[in-house]
């Protein structure tokens, strides 16, 4: 039995679970951010990556949209929703909250086919740490509030140089993260043909679809390589991920020979597994 102690996902796997009925398909994310063109506000089914080129447009120089819903399909993703989101008003306003049905989250609350939700261009440009926050904080309300989705949050942008700095950032980041349905990612990636760095929620909700498939809903994405990545922003130690790990910090890690994966599993809950 895997306590609350025990710090690094891995070593206490044990892969005893049925896979899932054939055809049920889970850890289907909706991606909201910004695009070239396509309906403002109304969710769009993919199968494809080449799919979002046909209806969104090509990647946005300053923005993290396309290149999340690539990753999601390079990592395993096999189906997913893109909501493009109104671009003449801030990422605040376009994506408005729970009983505004005006904004991109009323977009997708009566959707019955999703279970994660991504908003990587939620870190486009230089976003305000309070805003991110308290944006954030109205994702997981949402979550929390239908019950039925998962926020995959992303770690703040990577201002710091030192990875202490970095530490305390995301540590002071999850301690104003109130919700139990997400979890949180960190530190940021490097994409191959990507920008240079970029919130890794993506990629993160492929290795959620890809684990569900295989093994089934009921294991803990954790311990799974991560596809079409080069390099992380901080290649964090074993010390580093025992500080973050029981704060609620999911961090993803590079070892030789083994690549880039996902070490850790835990949601923003503070209940009990």
């Amino acid at each position: 039995m895997v306590t609350s102690q025990q710090l690094t996902p891995g070593v206490y796997r044990e892969e005893i679970f049925p896979k899932p009925a054939p055809g049920l398909f889970t850890g289907v994310p909706v991606f909201l951010g910004f695009a070239e063109t396509g309906p403002i506000n109304s969710p769009q089914s993919l199968t494809l990556w080449s799919q979002f080129t046909e209806t969104f447009g090509q990647p946005l120089a300053d923005g993290y949209l396309a290149y999340a819903v690539r990753g999601f399909f390079e990592n395993g993703g096999s189906f997913c929703l893109v909501v493009r989101l109104e671009d003449t008003v801030s990422i605040t306003e376009a994506l408005g909250g729970p009983g505004d049905d005006s904004g991109g989250l009323g977009a997708i609350a009566s959707l019955n086919e999703i279970d994660l939700v991504c908003v990587p261009d939620l870190m486009r440009g230089n976003p305000d740490q309070d805003d991110v926050l308290r944006m954030q904080n109205v994702i997981l309300e949402h979550c929390d509030l239908l019950g039925d989705r998962f926020a995959i949050l992303d770690s703040l942008p990577p201002v710091a140089v030192q990875v202490t700095q970095s530490l305390e950032r995301v540590t002071e980041q999850r301690s104003k993260l109130q919700g139990k349905n997400g979890a949180l990612y960190y530190p940021w990636i490097k994409a191959e043909n990507g920008p240079d760095w970029m919130p890794p929620c993506g990629h993160i909700a492929g290795v959620y679809a890809r684990s569900d498939q295989q093994f089934g809903v009921h294991k803990a994405p954790a311990n799974e390589t991560i596809e079409g990545i080069v390099d992380l922003k901080f290649n964090l130690t074993n010390r580093e991920q025992d500080i973050l790990n029981p704060l609620g910090v999911n961090c993803l890690r590079a070892f030789p020979g083994r690549g880039i994966r996902v070490w850790g599993a835990r949601t923003l809950s503070d209940e009990a597994n």
